[in-house]
């Protein structure tokens, strides 16, 4: 039995060779699978608050993003979320009778897919008689 061959002209293995030139110099492309970044809402600042013992301590917590004052979503156990994907320069107020109230300058900035969050644990003082 005869072994097939193909007879291959050289002049035709020249267009193949030139495709195949460009793809061997392109050694520093790489390639990256698609981010997935999902849709889910990002809380912009976690808050705790504690007193002077570290003890939790139930607390009024609000935040302003230049376009007045919210509310944070009490989340229980002393622990409060301030924004759900809000950017920028934020304040954070926190009070509670007998302390001293805290102001804290806040910046939020954004990555691949959204916000980069930030977690704080502000301690209040007892205000002095």
């Amino acid at each position: 039995m005869k072994t097939p061959y193909i007879l291959v002209e050289p002049w035709t293995l020249t267009p193949l060779l030139l495709l195949a030139l460009p793809l061997s110099a392109c050694a520093e492309i790489t390639l990256r699978p698609a981010v997935d970044c999902g849709n889910e809402a990002v809380v912009s600042v976690n808050i705790g608050v504690i007193d002077t013992s570290s003890a939790p301590l139930a607390a009024e917590v609000f935040y302003d993003d230049g376009s007045g004052e919210e509310a944070c979503v009490d989340w229980g156990e002393d622990r409060y979320a301030c924004g759900f994907d809000v950017d920028g320069e934020l304040v954070i107020r926190v009070s509670a009778p007998g302390y001293e109230e805290q102001a804290i300058p806040v910046t939020i900035e954004n990555d691949t897919c959204g916000i980069v969050g930030q977690s704080l644990l502000v301690e209040l003082i007892e205000e002095r008689s």
